[in-house]
């Protein structure tokens, strides 16, 4: 076996092997050391004998030798280098000889089958990645004169159950004892400083410890993911706890934090689903994003003085959370600080905060009453959205603009008083506040913006200022309570779906709106559209709203804007001075069954005849487009004609639950339209004849937009 050896030229050390398949070896007498490298990869290597003259070996000397089981080491070795045995998979026991002082980086990491070794009193030194992934290691012995454990030493020892650090241990690596899943009694009685990070995350069977003194810092995920561990006791020379610190500590039920602590860094107490209570002492100065959302057993939190700063989501999610203290050190209340807090019932925001941040109180389901002080100047997006129970609010005096949703969903929400700073009511404000039964808004405001107040169900009466001058999209939308209103004469804009589905039977435009874009009134009761005589862009004819347009060649012409919906009309005819019908234009009109356009008629918008009762429909001839929607839930809608024409686009769902559909009528060459895939839905092309012109049946037969009509037929 010796001659399969490489040996250097005096000797005296061993620098390869001639076969690398060798099953037993021995190192004879004379040799003092085996080189870095020199039985690295040999798989098939079960058992070597090393002579007691050998003193040194040397790095990844026997690196994945993953059929080793048996190694004797003698005493006269004194040094072993880095990773020496590193992924000797097949390892179950070895001893390490008196004398050697440092256990070197990654010596028996991947040592999978190794189960016991003890570690004689000379060693002080530990490196990283020692023992990691000795996946049966199940005790260890650690000697009393160490003074170092390296980063990752033991990580992933998943079969050690217990450990005992001594005295003399000064440092504790990054992670040294990360993911030892079986971990269940861990003693340090060390002089540490730090808690490094990472040090016992994942040890998912720690029950209980105790950080010793003089600890000062508790670093990064030292604890997270202990999902077994219920009590750590920390020393009153801790100054900071960083971020993820006890994460995911599920069974932690207590936690004291000694006066000392300065910082809670983020999401240290995260998702501590059981933590019920904690003491924060004056001595905190901030705490930090996430700190404590998700402990969802946490009942009371009293905010220590000096706090400046409730950062981001630091309590969201506490679902427990019954009362809350905020000192009066407190300036902003951040994003989503105490979002779905869902049985916080009051709060008391003190005067010296003057922000409150986006989503700060959101689907806080309990909350009552909330005041918030004059001191206040900014609120922030969706701030109190989703805050069911919350009965009143009264605004502060110094805000002159809302954020958006800053309300919506707030569906108890009876009482909104404002103050007569507001300029700008913000988008979706009120959405869906729907006990909100009337509402002043003060003369300060110039916009009422995006779906304020769209949803407001009960909202009967309020009152637009003389001071507004845009009424935004969806602003009233679905206020199904609201009978009348009236718009001041400084208003100049109406946008889309501003009075879609309220309750208005008749609306008076007064003189300077210049702007009412498309399905303003769809889907009411109105009945009557009145304009002033002294508006110079529309204009009402038999309670029907005119557009004035100019196109881009300047030429002037009519648009028929907007149909009342509950006009008594079985039959109308368009005006043959009018020449282009606006988006929903007869949206809702329920009573109507017939529509007569002449041929002048040269664009319709998006869901212009929608709901309709319409029972055919004849496109005039300068149409090009049936556009989106277009004939949307006509139910009784059974003929439609399309003649000659150059060319010609059925845009997506433009025929979309017209449910009595039986005939289509096309005079075109196939090549000439161009029908989208969803323009009329699936079952209307089994249960409608297409009427195609004579010598063109084969060519829809075999067209892609036409070829899945089962019945095609010569008109």
């Amino acid at each position: 076996m010796e001659d399969l050896l490489i040996l250097s030229d005096d000797g005296k050390t061993v620098t390869g092997i001639k076969d690398k398949n060798a099953i037993r070896l021995s190192i004879p007498e004379g040799v003092t050391c085996i080189g870095r490298n020199a039985f690295r990869n040999c798989t098939s290597l079960e058992s070597i004998n090393i002579s007691n003259s050998v003193t040194s070996i040397g790095e990844e000397a026997f690196y994945a030798c993953k059929s080793l089981e048996n190694i004797i080491i003698p005493n006269s070795v004194h040094n072993i280098g880095d990773a020496a045995f590193y992924g000797c998979s097949s390892i179950k026991n070895i001893n390490i000889p008196n004398g050697i002082s440092l256990i070197g980086s990654s010596l028996l990491q991947g040592c999978i089958s190794l189960q016991n070794i003890k570690i004689p009193d000379s060693v002080t030194v530990i490196g990283s990645s020692a023992f990691d992934g000795c996946s049966s290691l199940n005790s260890i012995h650690i000697p009393q004169k160490l003074k170092k454990i390296g980063f990752y030493a033991f990580a992933r020892c998943v079969s050690l159950k217990s450990i005992l650090i001594p005295d003399f241990v000064s440092y504790i690596g990054v992670g040294a004892f990360q993911d030892c899943t079986s971990l269940e009694d861990a003693i340090c009685r060390g002089k540490i400083e730090c808690i490094e990070a990472f040090l016992f995350e994942g040890c998912t069977s720690l029950k209980e410890f105790y950080i010793p003194y003089p600890v000062n810092i508790i670093k990064e995920r030292a604890f997270a993911k202990c999902e077994s561990l219920q009590f750590v006791e920390i020393p009153d020379t801790v100054t900071t706890i960083e971020i993820s610190a006890f994460e995911g500590c599920v069974s932690l039920e207590y936690v004291d934090i000694p006066n000392g602590v300065n910082s809670i860094k983020e999401a240290a107490f995260k998702n501590c689903k059981t933590l019920q209570s904690t003491d924060l002492p004056n001595s905190i100065k901030d705490i930090n994003w996430n700190a404590f959302e998700g402990c969802t057993s946490l009942k009371k939190i009293f905010i220590p003085h000096g706090i400046k700063v409730i950062d981001n989501c630091a309590f969201k999610g506490l679902s427990s959370l019954e009362s809350v203290f905020i000192p009066d050190s407190v300036t902003t209340i951040e994003d989503e600080a105490f979002a779905e807090c869902r049985s916080l019932k009051t709060i008391s925001i003190p005067d010296s905060v003057v922000r409150i941040g986006s989503m700060a109180f959101m689907n806080c389901q309990s909350l009552r009453d909330v005041i918030i002080p004059n001191s206040v100047t900014y609120i922030g997006d969706y701030a109190f959205c989703g805050c069911i129970s919350l009965l009143s609010i009264l605004f502060p005096k110094n805000i002159e603009k809302l954020g958006n949703a800053v309300f919506s969903g707030c569906s108890s929400l009876t009482t909104v008083d404002f103050h007569n700073d507001v300029k700008d009511l913000g988008s979706y404000t009120f959405s869906g506040c729907s006990s909100l039964t009337n509402i002043f808004i003060p003369a300060s405001v110039i916009s009422i913006g995006i779906s304020v107040f769209s949803g407001c169900t009960s909202l009967k009466h309020i009152k637009i200022p003389n001071s507004v001058t845009t009424i935004g999209d969806g602003a009233f939308w679905g206020c199904t309570s609201l009978m009348h209103i009236d718009i001041p004469n400084s208003v100049t804009s109406i946008g889309q779906n501003a009075f879609n589905n309220t309750g208005i039977e008749e609306i008076y435009i007064p003189e300077f709106v210049d702007s009412i874009e498309d399905f303003a009134f769809c889907d009411t009761p109105l009945n009557n559209i009145i304009v002033s005589e002294k508006n110079k862009k529309f204009f009402s004819r038999e309670g029907v709203l005119i557009e004035k347009c100019v196109n881009e060649r300047k030429e002037s012409f009519f648009k028929l804007r907007n149909y009342p919906p509950h006009k008594a009309l079985t039959f109308y005819s368009v005006d043959k001075d009018i020449t282009e019908i606006g988006g929903g234009a007869f949206c809702g009109a329920e009573f109507l069954e017939k529509i007569f356009l002449h041929d002048n008629i040269s664009g319709f918008g998006n869901s212009t005849f929608k709901n309709t009762s319409i029972k055919e429909f004849s496109i005039p001839p300068k149409i090009s487009c049936i556009p989106f929607y277009c004939f949307e839930g006509c139910k009784k809608l059974t003929d439609i004609y399309v003649s000659e024409r150059d060319h010609f686009l059925i845009d997506h769902e433009a025929f979309k639950d017209c449910t009595s559909m039986r005939r289509i009528h096309l005079r075109n060459n196939p090549e000439n339209i161009e029908m989208k895939e969803s323009a009329f839905p699936k079952e209307l092309l089994s249960q409608c004849v297409l009427y195609v012109p004579s010598g063109t049946r084969w060519l829809y037969r075999h067209h892609p937009d036409f070829r899945d009509f089962r019945n095609i037929e010569i008109e």
